[in-house]
């Protein structure tokens, strides 16, 4: 039904899956590595909110009903956890076939610019706002995300050591909290894999910051605690600063590099 490796592109702006004009092709291979282009790959590249589970299911529609000679689509499942959709599709002579793919978000936030905003949705909201100690920035390009700030400077727990500056309570760790937070919040992501870990969002969870947790049970592990213990053997294997420190984590399958810089 796909051409094998072109991956298809739906722009939408909206949870009721209003499609927009960008005035240019959106640039989704920026965003997300190549490894998703194949047949049976949707991009849905969306403006604003994320699109409800409804409207990625009548775009999965309106894509598949828009493919020679397919008359129509029906009985179409989607687990937004995974992306993983099947449908349906019964074709213009009659006979029918059950297609399973993926569905992948794509939001205009995962990049510099975007980034931009969303720190600045974070310090101006109505409710609970945060002010970053340090500056963040995304990369799509390099699929870099850089923290800079005057964070602690020395020792394996200077993760979790206040920025400097009079009154200033915010910690890197914080910082790191606030922005994994943002990636389900605001841009949509929805699986994140972290030193062979994978850790998906706890819809009941309560903090402000980040609640991604892992499945271990009776309880599960935290993304932050994990990079909390991870960040004392980088400091201390990094002549014992947190200055250039890196790692490495997957957002929905795609490798960024969380890398660490010290400002004056």
């Amino acid at each position: 039904l796909f051409e094998d490796g072109v991956a298809t592109v739906i722009v939408l702006n909206d949870v009721t899956g209003t499609s927009v004009d960008t005035g240019e092709e959106p640039d989704v291979e920026g965003i997300f590595d190549t490894v998703y282009d194949g047949e049976e790959t949707i991009y849905i590249y969306y403006k604003g909110a994320v699109p409800s589970k409804i409207a990625q299911i009548n775009a999965i529609i309106d894509e598949l009903e828009s493919l020679t000679g397919i008359d129509h689509v029906e009985n179409v499942t989607l687990d937004t956890s995974t992306g993983d959709f099947t449908a349906d599709v019964v074709r213009a002579n009659g006979s029918g076939a059950t297609l399973a793919g993926t569905v992948i978000l794509a939001t205009a936030k995962m990049d510099n610019s975007g980034m931009g905003d969303v720190i600045d949705e974070l310090e101006n909201q109505e409710t609970d706002p945060y002010k970053f100690g340090g500056n963040v920035t995304m990369d799509a390009a390099t699929h870099t995300v850089t923290f800079t700030g005057a964070y602690g400077t020395t020792g394996t727990d200077s993760i979790v050591t206040n920025v400097s500056g009079p009154g200033n309570g915010v910690t890197l760790l914080d910082d790191i909290a606030r922005f994994l937070g943002s990636l389900y919040r605001q841009m949509g992501v929805r699986a994140i894999e972290f030193n062979g870990t994978d850790y998906t969002w706890d819809e009941a969870g309560t903090l402000k910051g980040s609640n991604w947790k892992d499945s271990a049970t009776p309880t599960p592990g935290t993304l932050v605690g994990a990079i909390q213990t991870a960040s004392a053997a980088a400091i201390a294997g990094n002549q014992n600063t947190i200055d250039g420190v890196s790692f490495t984590m997957e957002l929905d399958g795609v490798t960024w590099t969380v890398k660490i810089k010290l400002s004056a």
